[in-house]
C-alpha cells in the first residue's frame, strides 16, 4: 500500500472521530448543532453538595455564575413561561410549559381548548450547576387537550410542600369559536399539591378551583368587559409566575385573569378585554377552600373599545386585605388608551395606574429582597441578613424584546427604580425575549428563568416571532449591582 493511500486512510479516520465527537456534543440531536449555552463559574469554590457559597470572597462577580438552556425546543414542541423556585439548601426547581406539535404551540396563550400542553419541570440539587437530564411532569403527562394545563402559578408553602395552580379547559385563548358556540370549551382553573423529597416531587391529583357559594364563571359573567358595550367577561385563567403565600403557608392569594377574547373568525370579532378576580385559598391538608377577596371581578377596560390597555395581572405581595398587583400593558390597544408602561394596583377594588417602567406584554418576574439586598457590599453568605430593603423586577421593554432587570427601592413602595440592566445571554443573538421569573438562594445569589432568543431554524407554519428558548441563570448580587449601577 502506497504512503499516499495510507495517509488518506488516516485522514478519513481522523475526520470520522471529529464528526463523532461533534454529534456527541450536540446534546443528542444527531446532527452538528452546537450544544446549548452552558456557562458556569465558581463551581469549585462552592459547597460541593449544595452549590451554595460559604465564603463571600469566592462568589464570582465579573460574570454570570451559571447560564444554561434548561428547556431545549425540539422540532415542533416548544417551551414557554419559566418559573424558578428555590426550596432551600441548594435545591432548585425550574417549571415551564411544554406545548406540543401545532403552530399554536408558540402562541402567547398555550391553553385554548385545542392544544395539548403539559407543565413540566427539572430539578437541581446544587443551586443550578447541574440539572436533570430528563423532563418531569406535574401530575403526569396530559396525553390530550382535555387534560392540558398551562400558565403555572407556583406556591411554595414550606420546604417540602408545593402547590401549582394552572389554567385548563378553554382558558383565555382566542380561537375560531366564540365562548358559547359549539366547539368552544369552557374555562377552568385547577390546582395540585406536591410533596418535595430532595429533588423529587410526588404529586396528588388536579382539582378544580371552585367557590363554595357560586360558580366562578357565573360571577365573571356578571361584569361587563367595557363601558358602553354589551359584552361581558366569559373566560378566565392564570398568569404564570410565583404565587403569594400568607400566614406561613396556611393561606394563599390567587389572582385570576378574567377576559373576553372574542374569536378569530374575522378581524371585527377579535377582543382583548381583561381584568382580575382575586381569591384567597385556605389550605387544610391537601385541599384548598376558596373565597373571593374582592366583591366581584374588577374590569380594567372602562372605555368603549374592543382592545383594552391592560392585559394579565400578577400578584406580587400584600395581604388579603391589601393585595398588591402589577399589570402588563397591551401593545395592541388603540392609541387613545394605549400606555406602554407597567401598571400597578394596591388594595382591593383598585384599577391599574401606570408606573415609570417602560413595558409590554408577557409574564414578569419579581422577588422581594427586604433585608437581603447587599449589592456591592460584603455579607455573610451563610447567614445573609441586615441588608437593604430592595426588590428585583424583570420584564420586557418592548413587544417580544429587550428583557430588563430593575433594582427597586422598597422604601416608597412605589416601584422606585434605582438601577436598570438590559439582560443578555452570551452566544444568543438579537434581543428577543418574553416571560421571566426570579428568586433568591440561601447564600444571597439570585436565580432567574428567562424566555430568551429564538432558534436558528423555524419549523414550517410557526411564527418565528413567538419561538423562544428557556434559560436558567444565576448571578451574584455584586454582578447585578455592577450591571444596574446600584
Amino acid at each position: 500500500m502506497s504512503k499516499k493511500i495510507i495517509y488518506l486512510l488516516s485522514l478519513l479516520m481522523a475526520l470520522s472521530l471529529v464528526f463523532a465527537s461533534c454529534k456527541k456534543n450536540a446534546a443528542g440531536t444527531g446532527d452538528l448543532t452546537p450544544p446549548p449555552v452552558d456557562n458556569e463559574t465558581g463551581k469549585e469554590d462552592a459547597n460541593q453538595d449544595t452549590g451554595l457559597f460559604e465564603d463571600y470572597n469566592k462568589i464570582p462577580v465579573s460574570g454570570a455564575i451559571k447560564e444554561y438552556e434548561v428547556f431545549q425546543n425540539t422540532g415542533r414542541d416548544t417551551y414557554r413561561n419559566p418559573v424558578v423556585v428555590s426550596v432551600g439548601n441548594g435545591v432548585v426547581f425550574a417549571f415551564g410549559e411544554l406545548r406540543y406539535e401545532t403552530p399554536g404551540a408558540a402562541n402567547d396563550v398555550g391553553i385554548n381548548g385545542e392544544n395539548t400542553v403539559d407543565i413540566v419541570y427539572k430539578s437541581s440539587q446544587n443551586s443550578g450547576y447541574d440539572w436533570d437530564s430528563q423532563l418531569k411532569y406535574v401530575g403526569g403527562q396530559a396525553g390530550s387537550k382535555e387534560n392540558a394545563h398551562g400558565a403555572p402559578n407556583v406556591f411554595l408553602l414550606n420546604n417540602n410542600k408545593i402547590v401549582v395552580v394552572a389554567t385548563a379547559g378553554g382558558g383565555i385563548g382566542r380561537t375560531a369559536y366564540k365562548v358559547g358556540e359549539t366547539g368552544k370549551v369552557e374555562s377552568r382553573v385547577e390546582y395540585i399539591f406536591g410533596t418535595i423529597s430532595g429533588t423529587e416531587i410526588s404529586w396528588g391529583k388536579w382539582t378544580e378551583v371552585q367557590l363554595s357559594s357560586s360558580k366562578i364563571i357565573d360571577e365573571i359573567k356578571k361584569v361587563k368587559a367595557a363601558t358602553g358595550r354589551e359584552e361581558v367577561f366569559n373566560q378566565y385563567g392564570t398568569a404564570p409566575g410565583r404565587g403569594v403565600v400568607l400566614n406561613s403557608g396556611s393561606n394563599i392569594l390567587l389572582s385570576l385573569v378574567v377576559a373576553n377574547q372574542g374569536s378569530t373568525k374575522t378581524e371585527a370579532d377579535i377582543r382583548e378585554l381583561m381584568g382580575r378576580y382575586v381569591l384567597k385559598g385556605t389550605v387544610a391538608g391537601n385541599t384548598i377552600t376558596w373565597e373571593a377577596v374582592e366583591g366581584q371581578p374588577i374590569a380594567y377596560t372602562t372605555q368603549n373599545v374592543t382592545l383594552g390597555p391592560w392585559k394579565e395581572t400578577q400578584l406580587y405581595g400584600g395581604t388579603d386585605t391589601e393585595p398588591k398587583f402589577f399589570v402588563v400593558p397591551s401593545p395592541w390597544a388603540p392609541s387613545s388608551v394605549k400606555n406602554l408602561k407597567l401598571g400597578r394596583a394596591k388594595g382591593k377594588n383598585q384599577t391599574p395606574t401606570a408606573t415609570s417602567i417602560v413595558a409590554s406584554e408577557g409574564a414578569a418576574g419579581y422577588v422581594d429582597l427586604t433585608g437581603k439586598w447587599f449589592g456591592k457590599n460584603t455579607y455573610n453568605p451563610k447567614d445573609p441578613k441586615n441588608g437593604g430593603n430592595y426588590s428585583i423586577l424583570t420584564h420586557v421593554q418592548e413587544t417580544g424584546a429587550n428583557l430588563a432587570m430593575y433594582v427597586l427601592d422598597n422604601a416608597s413602595d412605589n416601584f422606585d427604580v434605582k438601577g436598570t440592566w438590559k439582560v443578555s445571554i452570551p452566544d444568543v443573538t438579537g434581543t428577543a425575549a418574553k416571560s421571566s421569573s426570579i428568586d433568591v438562594l440561601p447564600d444571597g445569589t439570585i436565580i432567574a428563568g428567562f424566555e430568551f432568543g429564538r432558534p436558528a431554524e423555524v419549523p414550517e407554519g410557526f411564527d418565528s416571532g413567538k419561538l423562544y428558548k428557556v434559560f436558567f441563570a444565576r448571578y451574584s448580587q455584586a454582578y447585578i449591582a455592577n450591571k444596574t449601577g446600584n
